[in-house]
């Protein structure tokens, strides 16, 4: 009969002992467990989503496109507001400018003004 303390110490090193584990890790290998979804996790999933620079940047592309003017009534001033900023936009001008290129008034004048 063996001692209380040798067999406990036994025990002990079975479990701690490398080989074991390792062969309960290979039989563990290809079984899969999944962790239910805890409310903390849940509640973590709904914030990320929340947070979630994509959802942020997309809902901002779709408020973006709404033009404001469109949405406001035609007063003066915004009527105002929209030729500053058309005449103020680079893409505009980029269009006109290509469109005027070759077309000097000089060189279309056959007489030259009196100065």
């Amino acid at each position: 009969m063996k001692d209380m303390s040798i067999e406990f110490a036994q025990k002990c090193s079975d479990q701690i002992s490398d080989i074991k584990y390792k062969e309960r890790y290979i039989k563990s290998k290809g079984k899969y467990t999944f962790v239910p979804d805890t409310p903390q996790q849940q509640c973590m999933k709904k914030a990320t989503t929340l947070v979630s620079e994509t959802k942020y940047k997309e809902d901002m592309k779709k408020e973006s496109s709404k033009c404001l003017y469109a949405q406001m009534p035609a007063t003066i001033d915004t009527v105002f507001a929209k030729e500053i900023s058309q005449v103020q936009s680079k893409k505009r001008y980029l269009q006109k400018y290509d469109a005027d290129k070759g077309k000097s008034s000089y060189s279309n004048m056959k007489e030259l003004p009196d100065v």
